[in-house]
């Protein structure tokens, strides 16, 4: 079984956590981030007080009382009392019961639709008079239609509060939407409030109305009972009793900064795993290590592992903190220490993958980590909509919400994981299955959304790396994953067949290409277009060239000639516009994967790891280039001492000189036994003894290897080059040998002279006119004087020198000597031609004489201009004082604007931050607030099985009958009846799980002219009085009409007016600072940016070094960041 890949996944597996583990600083921090975060909820939790509270009773509530607000005077007449249908009889006959019952003078107003009825009360003024809508549900045919035995009616009550004279505000409606509070009390809800508090059930009128109306669809069905029974019988409901309780403040807090504490100490891994991935990408390190051999997913995956494992020791750290057991007692106290633990690391899981997704996006470093922060923060603000809308989401919007963000999963997870310890249940193994009361999603669900977060965001990051693959590498088609290929590899039949490309070599400045080897790289028509600002370049023109094996071809030409580019090209670091290229039979448009499996590269800038030190490198190379374990160390120590870096083995390539790295470049890029090697000016920046090693490792190298390299030394390309191609401005203008390259583009043989004092430059020229015709003098300078030999008089260079050597004393040549034309000058000949189709001895020169004439000309008056310019002296007045401040101030700040405007798209994103989280995070709290409230049955199923405790004090035919229907309304939809005997008041203050598993009780009592039905109501749960009350009067109601009669009741609120729309969406003063504070940090962090990399880069040491008043230098900076500042507000407001 073949385990290479997974050697060379160790390797880069070491090499990471080596790195991390260096960056001792980043891990201090980190841990230190951690600790304190954590620590922060720890000391907290110790320096808060718990109190006991309770135990509380309430006091009975009257349901025929209106409520005193009712009392005050209505801004423009009476309060409106609304049905519907207004055409129904029966509907308006029970209406005016009601009021009547009420004793209230009412102003009774029909309508004959719901719509006409919600446009009336969208208007201002009627929506403040209205006080209820009393709709029934039931299709009247005829106006004189009888009312059904089973009543169905809505009560639309205004969602806004009237009733001002009361101990609580309400500020979120009727709260229809939900069953429970979202964030549970850790006592009794409203304790001082015998009324129940909000939504104000009792001090709104609900019940009032409700039981009235109750009454006045009795009476319809039996008038005479109905009234004799109210005769003897008195309604009540009461609040349920409240054991004591420990009331510890530290979790009014808990529920709100555990998840922000958690979110921050990922945040710094987070944006760490950004910069970290981003600086190998953007160093192109990523890339190479693909060129040497490696997969993508290698590449990942030793990303994934240490940062896994530090999440881990962290997520440790972080559970140590929450379970310690410190007084008064531990942060999380009652659920299961390693059930959090898994919840945390599937948060990571998810965060790392978050990271790789955000970080294919990006090109740059510093943009990524920007861009990155935000994002991991803005994706955790929706949780404040998600959670307070949480009970009213259906299941796949819960899964949809969390399935797009896992900052949102994490919150709700410590949303539960907050509930079940303020219930002092904990979350645990056992009930990670088991939603909380009346939801549909657990604490599993959210466990299987961070997994499937995870997934979603590597998916994500699959797909953008591979089709968009960004500055570097070839991108892939969109439709990848549907290539066979992709999934299966080439098949044998993929690999093209060498084919050599003659035809585009056909002329004289290229030599005949050989016959009798083999090319290991193929170029033919090969083009690049590169976009810079507001136009395209050309990098590469129709290169065509052919590299053969066993040969060393050397590419020279100027700067920007397109070298590195081709280079780049050819290893997969930019996709080419046009052309073929193919390396040992392969394509590299289509199949680099295989082409880097037998590719080595050392590129213009040296790949190293500034913390791994030399021998380590090394190491790591030998791994992941499969060098054999045997022969690692022998031949470590051969190159090493080959390249002389044996005394260097144990340094940090941070360490080393220039020449060093780039040695050590050179060795990592040679061993694995590559059969094509590319090098980018490999002996750039070393010493001469260092090149010269160099020469003869890559001589002995290059036997059974493609190699090309590029340089702008012309010894080297003259002593490697097999073959040497001269690139000028993108077009390749002639390849050969060195010698055929001289042959074409020489001019000949240079002669130079050494004068003596009474050197007469007129004779010599004539004594050489005499041997060489056309020689010419080349210059004349100082103590030199340089002639040119056209190589076609060779045969007269023994008279020449024999003449010279026997006039030499006469003319005064002190010494002489020849040369032939150098690669040097070929290279420059060939740069300097417009056109490489020129032919070069179509350019004429003077006659000898007239060209010693002008030269000796043109040196006179040279050195006179020389002279004269030496001899001036400009007066040149330099600025001081004020002057200079100023002039400086102007300069830094162009400066600082001129960054900004060239990095646009950071101060967009700086801006957008404050102004798009402000407005989306505004915007929904508005959705939230202006959204018209759903209907809400009053039905005991909706929580579950319950259990009913009745208490019966006293006998009469009423208790026997209330019994009777009571059971049977409970028992036909499964819940539990059971009767309490004496005080009922104590038989729920001492069962604590009343709380949690009842919702109504009932208590009967007969008195001696008296019975007192009592409903009493759990007051955790938001709808429970309305309920209550429902319950005993459709037991009423059987009792006068029979068992099949029921009343059916809703609560629907009236929808918002339009005036009450704009008020109640105004943002109160916190969320506002929230939201501010949110943005403006990503605004702020913007601004450190140039200053940072000014110090980092040394420039704004070289800024003070050359004269810039500090002062001056931070008033700039202060200036147009408070531009960019004040610019940003004006927009928000």
């Amino acid at each position: 079984m073949d385990f290479l890949w997974f050697y060379k996944f160790m390797g880069l597996l070491w090499k990471n956590f080596i790195l991390k583990r260096r960056r001792l600083v980043v891990l201090f921090v980190e841990f230190i981030l951690t600790v304190l975060f954590a620590s922060t909820l720890l000391l907290t939790h110790r320096f808060l007080i718990i109190k006991k509270s309770g135990p509380f009773n309430y006091s009975l509530q009257p349901v025929d009382e209106l409520p005193a607000f009712l009392g005050m005077a209505v801004t423009s007449g009476h309060w409106e009392l609304a049905f519907l249908p207004s055409k129904s009889v029966v509907v308006k006959g029970i209406t005016e019961l009601v009021k009547r019952d009420l004793h209230y003078n009412f102003s009774v107003q029909g309508f004959s639709s719901e719509r006409d009825f919600e446009e009336y009360v969208k208007q201002e003024n009627n929506s403040k008079k209205v006080l209820v809508a009393i709709i029934f549900d039931h299709e009247f045919q005829n106006s004189n239609d009888p009312l059904p035995f089973k009543v169905k009616y809505f009560l639309r009550f205004s969602s806004f509060q009237r009733n001002k004279y009361v101990g609580f505000l309400r500020t979120e409606g009727w709260e229809t939407g939900v069953l429970f509070p979202p964030f549970p009390s850790l006592g009794p809800r409203s304790e001082r409030n015998s009324n129940g508090g909000p939504p104000g059930y009792i001090t709104e009128g609900f019940l009032v109305i409700q039981h009235a109306l109750d009454q006045a669809i009795m009476k319809y069905f039996n008038h005479t009972a109905t009234q004799k029974l109210f005769q003897d019988v008195t309604v009540f409901v009461q609040r349920f009793p409240y054991p004591e309780y420990s009331r510890d403040y530290f979790f009014t807090f808990f529920g709100i900064f555990i998840p922000l504490v958690i979110l921050f100490i990922f945040s710094m891994n987070h944006l760490t795993l950004i910069q970290s991935i981003m600086w190998e990408k953007e160093k192109r390190w990523k890339e190479y290590l693909l060129m040497i051999g490696l997969s993508n997913w290698m590449f990942w995956g030793a990303y994934f592992f240490p940062f896994l494992s530090l999440y881990s020791v962290i997520i440790l750290l972080m559970c140590m903190i929450f379970f310690a057991k410190i007084e008064p007692v531990p942060v999380i106290q009652y659920s299961d220490p390693s059930l959090v633990f898994v919840f945390l690391l599937c948060f990571t899981i998810a965060t790392i993958f978050l990271s790789f997704m955000v970080s294919t996006f990006f090109d740059k470093a510093h943009f990524a980590v920007s861009v990155g922060g935000f994002i991991y923060f803005a994706t955790y603000f929706p949780l404040v909509t998600v959670s307070t809308n949480f009970a009213q989401m259906t299941f796949s919007q819960k899964l949809a919400s969390s399935a797009l963000s896992s900052n949102i999963a994490m919150g709700l997870g410590t949303k539960f994981l907050v509930k079940a310890e303020m219930e002092k249940i904990g979350i645990k193994w056992s009930n990670i299955c088991s939603p909380p009361k009346m939801e549909n999603f657990d604490f599993a669900h959210v466990l299987g959304m961070f997994l499937f977060d995870a997934f979603l965001y590597g998916l994500v990051a699959w797909y953008i790396e591979a089709v968009f693959s960004g500055e570097y590498g070839v991108p892939k088609p969109w439709n990848f994953f549907l290539l066979r290929s992709h999934w299966f590899g080439e098949t044998p039949e993929g690999k093209k067949e060498t084919r050599q490309f003659y035809e585009t070599n056909e002329s004289k400045y290229f030599e005949a290409e050989p016959t009798n080897l083999v090319a290991g790289i193929q170029i033919k028509h090969l083009c690049k277009e590169v976009r810079v600002p507001n136009t395209t370049k050309i990098a590469v023109k129709d290169l065509s060239l052919n590299l053969y094996v066993g040969q060393i071809t050397v590419l020279l030409g100027p700067n920007g000639a397109g070298k590195s580019t081709t280079l780049s090209i050819l290893s997969g670091l930019y996709p080419a516009t046009s052309g073929e290229a193919y390396i040992n039979g392969y394509d590299i448009s289509q199949q680099m994967v295989q082409i880097r499996k037998s590719l080595g590269l050392c590129l213009q800038q040296n790949l190293l790891f500034n913390y791994l030190t030399v021998s380590e490198h090394l190491y790591f190379y030998c791994v992941v280039k499969a060098i054999p374990q045997k022969t690692r160390l022998m031949e470590t120590d051969h190159m090493l001492a080959a390249f002389n870096l044996l005394d260097k083995r144990n340094e940090f390539s941070c360490s080393l000189s220039g020449g060093m790295k780039r040695r050590l470049s050179m060795i990592t890029t040679i061993r694995g036994g590559k059969k094509v090697v590319i090098l980018d000016e490999p002996t750039s920046g070393m010493d001469p003894t260092s090149r010269r090693a160099t020469w003869d490792v890559l001589q002995q190298y290059k036997q059974d290897r493609t190699i090309l390299l590029t340089t702008h030394y012309m010894d080297e390309a003259d002593f490697l080059g097999d073959r040497i191609a001269i690139m000028v401005k993108g077009s390749l203008r002639c390849c050969g040998s060195s010698v055929f390259l001289k042959k074409i583009y020489g001019v000949g043989y240079h002669i130079v002279m050494v004068k003596e004092a009474h050197c007469n430059v007129e004779e010599i020229c004539k004594l050489l006119q005499y041997h060489i015709p056309t020689a010419t003098l080349e210059k004349n300078v100082n103590n030199e004087v340089f002639f040119i030999l056209p190589k076609e008089y060779t045969h007269s260079f023994e008279a020449l020198f024999t003449a010279l050597e026997k006039r030499r004393y006469k003319l005064g040549i002190a010494s002489f000597g020849a040369s032939i034309t150098t690669m040097e000058e070929v290279f420059f000949r060939v740069s300097n031609l417009e056109d490489s189709q020129t032919d070069i001895q179509a350019i004429q020169t003077p006659p000898p004489a007239v060209m010693n004439e002008v030269s000796v000309k043109n040196q006179n008056r040279n050195m006179s201009s020389n002279c004269s310019t030496m001899n001036e002296s400009p007066a040149i007045m330099f600025n001081t004082g004020y002057s200079l401040y100023h002039q400086q101030f102007c300069a830094l700040f162009i400066k600082r604007a001129m960054f900004s405007w060239r990095n646009w798209k950071l101060i967009l994103l700086q801006i957008l931050a404050l102004l798009v989280s402000f407005t989306f995070l505004s915007e929904a709290n508005k959705f939230l607030h202006t959204k018209d409230e759903k209907a809400r049955q009053m039905d005991l199923d909706q929580y579950g099985q319950t259990i009913v405790p009745l208490s019966i004090s006293g006998n009469s035919n009423l208790t026997l009958i209330f019994l009777k229907h009571l059971r049977s309304m409970l028992e036909s939809h499964k819940h539990t009846l059971k009767e309490v005997q004496g005080d009922l008041l104590k038989y729920l203050m001492e069962n604590e799980d009343c709380i949690h598993l009842c919702i109504v009780a009932f208590s009967i009592e007969v008195k001696t002219n008296r019975i007192i039905l009592t409903g009493l109501f759990n007051d955790q749960a938001y709808h429970s009085p309305s309920l209550t009350l429902a319950i005993l009067d459709n037991i009423l109601l059987r009792t006068i009409a029979g068992s099949n009669a029921s009343i059916t009741v809703f609560n629907k609120p009236q929808p918002h007016s339009k005036y009450k729309k704009q008020s109640g969406t105004l943002l109160d003063g916190f969320q506002v600072a929230l939201y501010i504070h949110f943005g403006m940090a990503f605004l702020i962090s913007g601004f450190c940016l140039l200053t940072v990399t000014e110090r980092v880069t040394i420039a704004k040491h070289i800024q003070f070094l050359s004269g810039v008043f500090v002062p001056v230098y931070w008033l700039s900076a202060l200036l147009w960041d408070f531009i960019i500042f004040f610019i940003t507000c004006c927009l928000l407001l």
